[in-house]
């Protein structure tokens, strides 16, 4: 299997570095629209991120979760007491962290001022006196400060509203996510929303360590470790599991930075990280749950910076997946993938059984064995390259995944303020057909005559087509 048909096989699914940089920004107007959104039909004071392959660009399809981090503004984490001090009266509260009686990458929130009166009551209720100071729960403060946002919806089921009549809420916990689905119309998909609440957390301790670690090559970019060097992290509510102190722990995040690093990604860094997080999803995941495309994301990130970029092209391709497999084997054998952001911290304590350890080494074994042909255990890559071998049929319809992807996402392609606007009318509509009425006169002119990024190829074709393939959308 030549490594050119790989290649173009994956360019088609949209693994390339063009289609990931449009999609990263539709991604940060997500971002923006959701924000606007919240703050209009909820009031407060809260910024929605996206996270996950969704904000990174790297989700193509319906397979992944939307990730969102809900930060409470009103809040403020740090480790500089003198920066606690003078932000105090700015805030409804200001927590310290203390990482030296934590767990590597978690960290307990001591609050700073000893009087509460004046702290909102879904934090005060969370609030608990431990070892002299006053710490922050895990496990009280997220249900409360999130669910009132999915509570809203609940309560509004039985108005009108199809998408709302959708809703169904996961009562079970996953991880510092509450998780719910939402139908969507004619195009049969069910979207999986993970919503997680955040403080922001000033670490700049972690951060200096990471910015001012000895590399032999240069990436990242040295301009990014500056800008990184200068941006704050935050806190998501879930603790060390096995610890006996997890639910006082809050877990140390750099999202935005880890989302800046796979923005200098090139071609080859794409391909390779979307192959080997399909791997990870249809081989590792079902055997272990810990062997997630995150812990994928992080051997990317350590190859990335322990050898030179030159390495990192297409007719290197084989060579970096069988690399990747090679390190996932290393850690795996040791129970030991140190964190990329904070390194003392390790992405498979207690993650690993023996058994497991065991199947997850048989088939990393075979896996490393196939070559390039590896690339092909994943059916869509398969498909696309069967499709390539094939004589070229002329049709007048669009592939289904790009279609799904450019209705989907053309509502957030909208200027932010447009977006929280059809958003705050989407859900209160009785009908599909009426749904379908409110996305053509509100979302399709705009994406018509702006085609935002040059990515709605399918919807800048007159009405009555899209109205056709939305409508048909089952015979594509």
């Amino acid at each position: 299997m030549q490594t050119s048909v790989i290649a173009k096989a994956l360019d088609s699914l949209g693994y390339n570095k063009e289609i990931v940089e449009k999609r990263s920004w539709i991604g940060k107007n997500i971002s923006e629209g959701s924000t606007l959104y919240h703050r209009r039909k909820y009031g407060g004071n809260i910024d929605v991120l996206l996270t996950g392959s969704r904000r990174e660009g790297l989700a193509t399809s319906f397979d992944n979760d939307v990730d969102q981090m809900f930060v409470d503004k009103t809040v403020m984490c740090t480790e500089s007491k003198q920066d606690a001090q003078c932000n105090n009266g700015n805030y409804h509260a200001v927590f310290h962290i203390d990482i030296q009686r934590s767990p590597p990458g978690y960290t307990f929130l001591k609050l700073f001022r000893k009087n509460t009166a004046d702290i909102p009551e879904h934090l005060k209720d969370a609030l608990v006196e431990y070892n002299g100071s006053i710490l922050l729960r895990n496990d009280k403060v997220t249900l409360k400060a999130v669910s009132p946002l999915l509570g809203t919806v609940q309560k509004q089921l039985e108005k009108r509203g199809w998408m709302k009549k959708s809703f169904k809420l996961n009562v079970e916990k996953n991880g510092p996510s509450v998780s719910f689905s939402l139908s969507v119309p004619y195009i049969d998909i069910s979207l999986q929303y993970d919503d997680c609440l955040a403080f922001k957390c000033n670490a700049s301790s972690l951060l200096k360590t990471w910015c001012n670690r000895d590399r032999e090559h240069d990436w990242p970019p040295r301009n990014l470790i500056a800008r990184i060097k200068d941006m704050t992290g935050h806190v998501v509510p879930v603790g060390m599991k096995g610890h006996p102190e997890h639910f006082l722990q809050w877990r140390i995040c750099f999202t935005e930075a880890e989302i800046a690093i796979v923005q200098t990604f090139n071609d080859t860094q794409i391909k390779v990280y979307a192959i080997v997080k399909k791997l990870s999803k249809r081989f590792f995941k079902p055997i272990c749950l810990g062997i997630s495309s995150y812990v994928m994301k992080n051997i990317i990130f350590w190859i990335s910076e322990e050898m030179p970029m030159v390495k990192f092209e297409m007719k290197d391709f084989t060579e970096r997946i069988h690399h990747v497999l090679y390190f996932l084997k290393t850690c795996i054998s040791e129970r030991k993938l140190p964190s990329y952001m904070i390194p003392n911290r390790n992405l498979l304590e207690g993650k690993v059984s023996n058994k497991q350890q065991s199947k997850l080494l048989e088939i990393i074994e075979c896996l490393m064995l196939e070559g390039p042909c590896v690339a092909l255990r994943i059916p869509e890559v398969l498909e696309e390259v069967t499709h390539l071998n094939e004589d070229n049929k002329e049709t007048i319809l669009p592939r289904r995944n790009d279609f799904i992807e450019q209705v989907y996402l053309a509502p957030f392609a909208l200027p932010p303020n447009d977006t929280a606007d059809f958003l705050m009318v989407l859900l209160d509509e009785p009908t599909p057909e009426k749904i379908l009425d409110r996305y053509m006169s509100h979302v399709v002119p705009y994406i018509r005559t702006h085609n935002p990024q040059g990515f709605f190829n399918i919807l800048v074709h007159g009405d009555k087509w899209i109205y056709y393939l939305i409508r048909n959308f089952s015979k594509l």
